[in-house]
């Protein structure tokens, strides 16, 4: 009843032309307040604020140019010659194409499926989870995530007026861990537990205790578990524990999963959804409703290549935690403790003892040298003292951008203590400000360009010798700044007083 209310509210105000007028208004929508009127419920109930804000640090960024630590998924060539290989499209089906979801049966899954259970193709995991939300919640539904989460979790269940309910989750040893009497509590009053594994930002996976109690008080009290797996490699990972192989699940866990992440191929939008075969029926109206099919030329092409390359990325696993080490090898050098998580491509840097929030972090590396991390604030309720790295660029890029974060927020620190005490142009000549900021972006296009990971190579193969930088960060590193005498100090000395005003007036 409350929703309806707000949602009436909502189209009153939208509808007349006052309301169009309102400061909120024409900020949320970014000066197109005109065209509100001719909506529909479902646009006006977009939560534009919080889109708005998760997306603004990104904007007005050439992502050919910047380096990248947001983005979570490897890059991987397609095969060629499983393209080649189709010769023929085969027709639709309501479920996804019968080729696919029995390649995914054979290869993907880490538990076999249940007799009452079906396969349903969808366009991603986001799809998917789409999919199956639309298909369950109900206006004034409570819905559990854990906290931090993706931000994509509470803007979709916002969306569709959902109540969420927050549950945090820490990072212990590698390990997640969730205070058992909380989400007990908060499974009396809900429909819904929707959470990842391993966590997005946390980069770690639940412990077989922590899973044995969600599967155990989802049962007592007849919760449904839609359980995120985009980010798992089922087989690599030591010690990993299936969900689904827990008897208390059965006719109750939803699991999402797709090839973004463990085969490197997020363009091809394949997802899929798992869940009892009633749940099945009514997710694929409902996504014939709302997206559609898959294409099923890009269904055979998934097919061929999970068949010719049936565990993915080889060592995989191996290459991401490598990557965290290196993480927490440069951010320990400023004394920014980070711990490690055992699975999943991220890292959850803590900012508290930096003086900068994970935002003025975020906006200040975009804008300045053309680095994108992802700010902390969309993740849950303490992000803002946090930012996320994601580790799906190659090594010379994540090195390179390492070092672009630690000078920053080393100068952050500097800032702080004696702001009163150096001029401008002295904190410039300290923390190699102007270096970055004069580069040309011809260079930066060269020695940052991507190299793409091979399905079903090694790890040698993949990223050659340990601490491998490029040629050009190696001079970055090595070269003192010139001397004032020098045509380039002449050509940037510009450049670097207006990016030293900037710097102290925002710190």
């Amino acid at each position: 009843m409350l929703s309806r209310l707000k949602t009436w509210w909502r189209c009153l105000l939208i509808d007349s032309p006052i309301g169009r007028r309102l400061p909120f208004i024409k900020r949320i929508t970014c000066g197109h307040q005109a065209i509100l009127h001719r909506l529909g419920d479902r646009a006006i109930q977009l939560p534009l604020a919080d889109l708005h804000r998760y997306s603004q640090s990104l904007s007005r960024i050439d992502a050919s140019t910047a380096i990248d630590l947001t983005y979570p998924f490897p890059k991987t060539p397609i095969c060629l010659p499983a393209i080649r290989k189709i010769k023929e499209i085969r027709d639709c089906e309501l479920n996804g194409d019968s080729g696919l979801r029995r390649q995914i049966e054979l290869s993907y899954l880490a538990a076999p499926l249940q007799k009452e259970e079906e396969l349903l193709v969808c366009p991603g995991s986001t799809g998917a989870l789409l999919t199956i939300l639309d298909t369950l919640v109900r206006p004034g539904d409570k819905v559990i995530v854990f906290d931090p989460c993706s931000p994509i979790y509470p803007l979709i269940l916002q969306h569709r007026q959902a109540k969420v309910i927050r549950v945090p989750c820490q990072l212990q040893e590698g390990k997640l861990q969730i205070d058992a009497s909380r989400l007990r509590k908060a499974m009396r009053q809900a429909k819904i537990l929707l959470f990842s594994d391993p966590n997005n930002p946390l980069g770690a996976s639940y412990s077989p205790e922590i899973l044995e109690q969600i599967a155990y008080f989802a049962a007592k009290q007849d919760l449904l578990i839609l359980y995120d797996r985009t980010f798992a490699i089922n087989g690599e990972q030591k010690g990993a524990f299936e969900l689904s192989a827990l008897p208390h699940t059965r006719n109750r866990l939803c699991t999402i999963d797709s090839m973004s992440y463990r085969y490197g191929l997020p363009h091809l939008r394949i997802g899929w959804l798992r869940a009892p075969a009633s749940l099945i029926r009514a997710a694929s109206l409902t996504q014939i409703m709302n997206a559609g099919f898959v294409s099923t030329y890009t269904q055979q092409l998934g097919e061929e290549v999970i068949q010719k390359n049936p565990h993915g990325i080889i060592n995989l696993h191996r290459i991401i935690q490598e990557r965290k080490m290196l993480v927490q090898k440069h951010l320990k050098a400023i004394d920014l403790p980070v711990e490690i998580g055992d699975a999943g491509p991220f890292i959850w840097c803590p900012l508290q003892k930096k003086g900068v929030t994970g935002t003025e972090l975020s906006n200040a590396l975009a804008h300045r040298f053309e680095l994108l991390v992802q700010a902390g604030e969309p993740f849950g309720t303490n992000g803002n003292d946090y930012f996320r790295i994601a580790l799906g660029t190659d090594d010379s890029r994540l090195s390179k951008g390492l070092t672009i974060i630690t000078d920053y927020l080393a100068s952050c620190n500097a800032s702080k203590e004696d702001q009163k005490n150096l001029s401008p142009d002295k904190a410039i000549k300290k923390h190699h400000y102007g270096h970055y900021a004069s580069t040309p972006k011809e260079t930066t296009k060269e020695t940052t360009k991507e190299e793409p990971l091979g399905l079903g190579v090694t790890l040698e193969a993949t990223l050659g010798p340990k601490n491998n930088i490029s040629e050009s960060h190696q001079k970055v590193a090595s070269n003192p700044p010139q001397s004032a005498t020098s045509p380039h100090r002449s050509r940037s000395s510009s450049s670097a007083a207006t990016l030293a005003e900037n710097a102290t007036s925002n710190l």
